[in-house]
């Protein structure tokens, strides 16, 4: 493939060759030489730009991958909690509302777990701030580790307190997540001096299930699952205890 001034330059040199003969005088040289660097030096320049396209294009690429990577973590940073890394409650309700909507199109059901550490102001005052988040961050990566479907979403609901959506759960199925993650962190065995249920940190856990296309909204299930939540405390802690009137509440071993 010729190159550029090797085009331009092409037809005037095929063109001296066909005229051995001829004489020029000082002058027409003079055009001719002007007329030949001319053409070499417009080549170059065309070369330099078109460089410089690729350069210039090449950065606007890398940049808005920049961009977009950088938009993609301040996302990240909107909806999620710096301590634990689950989602924060701002993520939590929007992902409520989104799934009861889905649910309610779908004629489906939805369940909530409300999570509490179990006499968490009490270990925070007897280990420490820092051994209390160290601790919460134990307790979110066994909720994380349980709740994996992106039809789900495990979130840090404030404090001490987490949330966990269960798409399309029954109450039955609610009931069996919330009590694998009540005995998972009591196997993690995490010290807590100060609780009067255990040696280690324990979690209490209420439960409640609702179908959208009854009625309701989704803060009659925040409500229900903080009601099942206080019954799970006032039965001892280290419970978990759902709020159908029909469910038997059902209390733990504080040691198993």
């Amino acid at each position: 493939m010729l190159r550029p001034r090797r085009v331009l330059l092409l037809p005037l040199v095929v063109c001296l060759i066909d005229m051995p003969s001829v004489t020029f005088d000082p002058q027409t040289t003079l055009i001719l030489a002007l007329v030949v660097f001319g053409g070499a030096a417009l080549a170059l320049q065309i070369r330099r730009l078109k460089t410089a396209e690729r350069v210039l294009r090449l950065s606007v690429t890398e940049m808005s991958d920049e961009l977009a990577e950088a938009n993609r973590r301040l996302d990240l940073q909107a909806t999620t909690d710096a301590l634990t890394q689950l989602a924060n409650r701002r993520h939590f309700s929007e992902f409520l509302e989104q799934e009861w909507a889905r649910a309610a199109r779908g004629r489906a059901s939805i369940a909530l777990l409300m999570v509490d550490v179990d006499y968490f102001k009490r270990y925070n005052d007897a280990h420490g701030r820092q051994a209390g988040d160290r601790g919460l961050r134990r307790v979110a990566e066994v909720i994380g580790a349980r709740v994996k479907r992106r039809s789900d979403l495990a979130a840090r609901y404030g404090g001490e307190e987490f949330a966990v959506v269960l798409a399309g759960a029954e109450e039955a199925g609610a009931l069996s997540v919330a009590d694998w993650i009540r005995s998972e962190i009591a196997r993690q065995r995490i010290p807590h001096g100060a609780s009067s249920v255990s040696d280690y940190v324990t979690v209490s856990i209420g439960v409640a299930t609702a179908s959208p296309l009854s009625g309701g909204w989704p803060e009659r299930l925040i409500t229900d699952a903080d009601a099942a939540l206080h019954r799970a405390k006032t039965l001892g802690r280290n419970a978990v205890v759902a709020s159908s009137s029909a469910a038997r509440a059902r209390v733990t071993p504080a040691l198993e």
